[in-house]
């Protein structure tokens, strides 16, 4: 992300499409793709899912790869911990083009899909964007498949008290993903 912000238009001759994992906000310190924000020619998509299903994913990516630097940490407090310490709205603030827009403004700026239905919606969206038919993509990084061992978050066998507090906690990352079940392209 830190070179991003200082690459040349040059970089980015013959390029359809920029794809990773970048917030908004250092996306659009480059100079380029702030000129084609504020032209109004930038397109951009991202995709979301259940702030839960999000943080257990990170707990497993983290607690199964040894050489992780957060590692130990992670097995040590469990899952229940590590949601808990997750930083609130992570997904809202990483969509977010400055500190406090609205969730209306990002989705008016970018195309917000949720994870269930991405591999669809990314699609048809870059169908229609470049008038290019576009092949159904191979799922990849599923969970489940890259951690057999993984945990799995089930709200049945939690306190009431602590899913009202994470749900409290991660109020605009809810709201965020609820619109996005909503999108339609």
């Amino acid at each position: 992300p830190d070179e991003f912000v200082e690459l040349e238009s040059e970089a980015f001759t013959y390029k359809k499409a920029i794809v990773g994992h970048l917030p908004s906000a250092q996306a659009l310190q480059n100079k380029y793709i702030r000129a084609l924000h504020e032209k109004g020619n930038l397109r951009a998509v991202s995709v979301v899912r259940s702030p839960m299903d999000r943080k257990m994913s990170l707990f497993n990516y983290v607690s199964s790869l040894e050489h992780h630097p957060g590692h130990s940490r992670v097995r040590s407090i469990g899952p229940a911990q590590f949601a808990s310490n997750q930083r609130a709205n992570f997904q809202l603030e990483f969509l977010q083009a400055y500190k406090g827009e609205t969730i209306e403004s990002i989705c008016n700026r970018m195309s917000v899909f949720p994870i269930e239905r991405s591999e669809q919606l990314v699609r048809k969206w870059l169908e229609i964007n470049t008038n290019q038919r576009v092949k159904p993509a191979r799922k990849m990084n599923i969970t489940a498949d890259i951690f057999p061992d993984s945990v799995p978050f089930k709200s049945d066998d939690r306190e009431p008290s602590y899913l009202a507090a994470l749900r409290q906690k991660h109020d605009q990352d809810y709201k965020l993903y609820a619109y996005s079940k909503n999108t339609q392209i």
